[in-house]
């Protein structure tokens, strides 16, 4: 069946900012983009603006609720302090706000893949288990090396797993801070990107999180070596790390780049949406970087991420899987809309419809049901005696 979404008021494809155009959904997939596509069923769009979806790259979505004992910092935000049975519940509440933001696709860092799995294929959400190397990580699509100290002690240990499992993926926490870079520098003689490669782990399989402090020799390195980055703006500029690598220049060097909300504990929230927003103004005040636009900033929290996580996606073209989000837009009578402009009028709350693989999994039915859901995993806390700890 062909179901078309007829005249968007504007969609965001690889040409830019379109206006008045059809979507037909076919087989999970984007099958055509035009004007007065034929179709077996019809969506009535006027008035909405499509984006692909979202890209979570990184985040600990069991922190949402957390109360830190102590100010967070990128040294101490590694902690998965609750049970198998909290996080279940803590997992549906954050996968569900996530989704309600316009995410499709997250990796999540955590202690239970089993559960997060579950509750994502519940939910709606494409999700990574991205699971810290000692926390037995190495049998998951995603390995996370939580310090520097892992990648000196363990490197032969993870390339063999890498080895081992040809589609995982390595998050590496490096270089977040001033002082990360220094201690590194004294402790070892290197920089941590320098000591990465130095242990044979920056490679095409390496996403980089964060890494707010880097040469430009370093940049080249990345390049060379086919890693990836992973931006989080918005806990750079809550924590005042000072750092932030500036993207048009790793967007020279052809590194593939997405965002990612870290921790709520840093991050504040699981909007990808901010955290393009917080992406644009940072560079600009950080960089006087006039240049980076509202549409290689969307590209970066589309695309990007679906990129580096490995998934096809992220984008609105023929053949593309149909992850989507539908947005309400105040701008429909405006004539000349900017993308920057449209970027910062989008909220969660004009959120109409979000598909993953050309399903509905956010439509005004099932936000009832999700709405539900929600109250019966707080419910559920409730009666666990759930206090969030530090």
């Amino acid at each position: 069946m062909r179901l078309v979404f007829r005249e968007c008021s504007y969609i965001l494809s690889p040409q830019g900012l379109l206006r008045n155009i059809d979507i037909a959904i076919e087989d999970g997939k984007i099958v055509a983009i035009g004007r007065n596509i034929g179709g077996d069923e019809e969506v009535d769009c006027r008035g909405l603006v499509s984006l692909p979806g979202f890209a979570n790259v990184h985040t600990h979505l069991s922190h949402v609720f957390a109360a830190p004992k102590v100010t967070p910092s990128w040294e101490n935000h590694h902690v998965e302090a609750h049970s198998r049975e909290a996080v279940e519940h803590l997992l549906r509440l954050a996968l569900i706000d996530s989704l309600e933001h316009g995410v499709t696709l997250v990796a999540d860092t955590t202690a239970y893949p089993d559960v997060l799995r579950r509750v994502a294929a519940e939910v709606g959400v494409k999700a990574v288990p991205a699971v810290p190397w000692r926390m037995h990580g190495r049998r998951e699509r995603g390995i996370v090396l939580e310090s520097l100290e892992d990648i000196v002690d363990f490197s032969e240990e993870i390339k063999s797993a890498l080895e081992e499992n040809p589609s995982a993926v390595l998050f590496v926490h490096v270089a977040n801070s001033r002082f990360q870079v220094y201690a590194s520098k004294t402790k070892y003689g290197k920089f941590p990107i320098e000591l990465v490669d130095s242990k044979g782990l920056l490679s095409n399989v390496t996403i980089l999180v964060n890494p707010g402090w880097a040469a430009s020799w370093e940049l080249k390195l990345i390049s060379k070596r086919g890693s990836k980055i992973a931006y989080a703006p918005v806990a750079d500029a809550f924590t005042a790390s000072g750092g932030s690598l500036p993207a048009r220049e790793v967007g020279y060097h052809g590194i593939t780049s997405g965002l990612c909300t870290e921790s709520p504990l840093l991050g504040l929230s699981l909007s990808v949406l901010d955290a393009a927003r917080h992406l644009l103004l940072l560079q600009r005040s950080q960089f006087w970087e006039r240049e980076l636009t509202a549409l290689e900033v969307l590209d970066i929290a589309t695309r990007g991420g679906y990129s580096i996580l490995g998934f096809k996606g992220g984008v609105l073209e023929e053949g593309a899987p149909a992850d989507l989000v539908f947005f309400y837009t105040s701008l429909v009578y405006v004539e000349d809309v900017t993308p920057e402009r449209l970027l910062f009028s989008l909220g969660p709350a004009g959120i109409k419809y979000v598909l993953v693989d050309g399903k509905f999994v956010l439509d005004p039915p099932r936000k009832r049901l999700l709405e539900e859901a929600k109250r019966e995993s707080l419910e559920k806390l409730r009666e666990l005696s759930y206090e969030p700890k530090g």
